[in-house]
């Protein structure tokens, strides 16, 4: 399904987030939103902030095994063993 809105560009050069689509993609206050233009179009794609701390995602990501998160965090930061 497809959502068509339209919005007002203020004297600001500010315009909102129609309320239908905030919603249908979960758009929340501190989220980003790309901006792409091309030919005499724009795209706007909503680019989610991660919420938690980036570095215990990406050890989950690179290691094939579960891990103390933790333990390895510390690790990385503060050089413990």
């Amino acid at each position: 399904m497809i959502a068509l809105s339209l919005t007002k560009v203020t004297a600001k050069n500010l315009t909102s987030v129609p309320s239908e689509i905030r919603k249908k993609l979960s758009i929340e206050p501190g989220d980003e939103l790309e901006w792409i233009a091309f030919n005499e179009e724009i795209v706007v794609k909503p680019r989610k902030k991660r919420r938690g701390d980036p570095l215990k995602e990406i050890i989950g990501i690179v290691q094939d095994e579960p891990t103390d998160v933790t333990r390895d965090h510390n690790r990385l930061l503060y050089g413990t063993k």
